[in-house]
């Protein structure tokens, strides 16, 4: 959980500071339609990353257990960190992603391989929510770093030595520093368990879709695709609208998303432990919730108070 947590930190600092580190490091004068191309594909690159290696990554799970994934993930996850702060050019800027997505979609399979793994059937629900939660705390506490490590330059002085770090490169070095204390930690103390009663030979259990599994759960997993290409679509364009607009700062793009994730951290676990008071159909839950979410949407285009969007 504490693994999952400190990546999706990561993808929160990132969205607020990204358009104005884009902006930064392209020396010649660029168009915000060239900016927003760059942030596009910056943003993408960790989510397409994760869908095309989540599976490889949990046989790899399966053969060698948890540990294994969760340390390279961590590991690949702080020295992104460092690329990225560090950064002077476009080309420094997508390697770093491209590496760092790789590594850190470890985490995700796994983790929530060994969630369902070690609940019992009941608490199923319960636990899965918590990994939201996780998720979206992360989402949270991220755009929050950022807004408030992004404020001013960070000095060192060593003696006779003054080093100066650029107001956007302090909320990445801040994560590198995070991701080497997880990776500390879970070195000394996670522990390795390989999951019992599964043959890795079968070609059946090495499927990426295994017989009657797509007909069970192809409408759930079509649902999430839709439902995470809206969450990640609003999260990319919103700094990009933002910024557009001229009126605001990289501390209101990071209040903004702080508030979006910890109202979605809030109610995953409320809505897991008595959605049931709404509606005792998970459909119309979700009916209900695509609904708010749309009627709120126009609010962005047609409001520029600050208070009301960040209601």
């Amino acid at each position: 959980m504490v693994s999952l947590f400190v990546v999706m930190m990561g993808y929160g600092v990132l969205l607020p500071v990204l358009p104005f580190f884009i902006e930064r490091i392209i020396s010649e004068p660029s168009s915000q339609e060239n900016i927003a191309f760059h942030f596009g594909i910056l943003t993408a690159i960790y989510p397409v990353a994760l869908v095309f290696t989540a599976p490889f990554w949990g046989r790899v799970a399966d053969r060698t257990g948890a540990k294994l994934p969760i340390i390279l993930g961590l590991g690949g996850f702080t020295l992104m960190q460092i690329i990225i702060a560090f950064s002077t050019t476009l080309s420094m800027l997508y390697v770093a992603r491209i590496f760092g997505s790789i590594f850190s979609s470890f985490l995700v399979p796994v983790i929530i391989t060994n969630i369902t793994a070690i609940t019992q059937k009941a608490n199923r629900i319960t636990a899965m929510a918590w990994a939201g939660t996780a998720v979206s705390a992360g989402v949270v506490i991220g755009p929050g770093i950022s807004g408030l490590l992004i404020q001013s330059n960070l000095h060192l002085r060593l003696q006779s030595i003054h080093v100066i770090f650029d107001r956007f490169n302090v909320p990445f070095l801040a994560l590198a520093i995070i991701g080497a204390f997880t990776l500390t930690v879970a070195l000394v103390f996670l522990k390795n368990k390989k999951q019992s009663g599964i043959n890795i030979a079968d070609s059946k259990v090495n499927a990426l879709f295994p017989p009657g599994k797509w007909q069970l759960f192809g409408k759930l997993l079509l649902l999430s695709l839709v439902i995470q290409m809206g969450i990640t679509s609003f999260e990319s364009v919103f700094p990009l609208f933002i910024k557009d607009t001229g009126s605001f700062s990289v501390t209101f793009v990071g209040a903004g998303l702080l508030i979006c994730g910890l109202v979605m951290a809030i109610l995953q676990p409320v809505v897991a432990r008595w959605g049931n008071l709404i509606s005792r159909n998970p459909e119309k839950q979700m009916a209900i919730g695509f609904l708010i979410a749309g009627l709120t949407m126009p609010v962005f285009v047609l409001s520029e108070s600050k208070i009301v969007i960040l209601i």
